[in-house]
């Protein structure tokens, strides 16, 4: 396997595990109010496809999708 292949698998990997950590909302409506409450922006998880909260902000809204 070359390495490039090998750090890919690790950075997949690693992303994954960050998703576990983070809470999942089931629908972008309770990401969106719970977002504007704390000043986050919300995203769909390409791994879970769940919602979750984002730890920098953009603009709310702007990554969803």
């Amino acid at each position: 396997m070359g390495n490039s292949r090998h750090y890919k698998r690790r950075r997949t990997k690693r992303k994954r595990r960050t998703c576990t950590q983070k809470v999942a909302f089931r629908s972008e409506l309770a990401a969106m109010r719970v977002g504007a409450r704390y000043g986050q922006d919300w995203y769909r998880c390409p791994y879970c496809h769940a919602w979750h909260l984002t730890s920098k902000n953009s603009q709310p809204g702007a990554l969803h999708g």
